[in-house]
């Protein structure tokens, strides 16, 4: 299953009409905002395509509704990079970051979740958060980061890296005795920067056994 949301009005209407009649329509499902391709990545990207060839040849290159499906392939080409970019990092063994006494383990964990992939960074006591400026925490703290914007050669600027784009972090104590855990979370200002609440049990169950075996 393939999802992409923080799609405009237009993207999800010109996505809904190259469809039309099409065998592939039962394998898409289309919301306001979003589109589910029941079907490999290699296989949705194929029907956008062909689905903007349809939009050229019946409206041309210009406009409605073959430029509003430019951003339904660039959302697939962020899920397809991100995919690829949490394969790798969940590959690698994670390095421990040293202080001046010793050595702190930050475990890494990839959850594939309905609105994107999130690279979660648990960072014990006397660890070093990504920002600001690797600066050593007093309490317990996770990190969530964007790993469809990773960049190796750090060309980004502040806030990218190897692991991803940083969005925020949380002491453990303010993720694990909330209450009201169920109504999911905002993390920052992208409308994909969200956590609904299925999800974030599932990562509030991960950082519950770091904090656990790390303790």
């Amino acid at each position: 299953m393939i999802k992409i949301t923080g799609l405009s009005a237009l993207n999800t209407r010109a996505l809904t009409e190259m469809l039309d009649g099409q065998p592939e329509a039962s394998l898409v499902d289309i919301t306001t905002s979003a589109a589910s391709f029941d079907m490999s990545m290699a296989e949705a990207m194929s029907v956008v395509e062909r689905a903007k060839n349809r939009a050229q040849a019946a409206h041309g290159a210009v406009g409605h509704p073959y430029a509003s499906l430019h951003t339904v392939t660039r959302k697939l080409e962020q899920v397809r990079k991100a995919r690829e970019v949490a394969a790798r990092t969940t590959a690698k063994p994670v390095t421990p970051v040293p202080t001046v006494r010793r050595t702190v383990r930050t475990p890494l964990c990839t959850f594939l979740t309905d609105d994107g992939p999130w690279l979660v960074r648990y960072i014990p006591t006397g660890g070093r958060i990504a920002r600001p400026a690797r600066s050593v925490v007093e309490h317990a703290t996770v990190e969530f980061f964007d790993p469809a914007l990773a960049d190796d050669s750090f060309e980004r600027g502040p806030g990218f890296g190897v692991l991803g784009q940083f969005v925020a972090d949380y002491t453990v104590t303010t993720l694990l005795d909330t209450d009201d855990w169920h109504r999911g979370m905002n993390l920052g200002s992208s409308p994909s920067w969200t956590i609904d609440g299925p999800d974030l049990y599932a990562i509030r169950v991960w950082i519950d056994g770091r904090r656990q075996e790390l303790s």
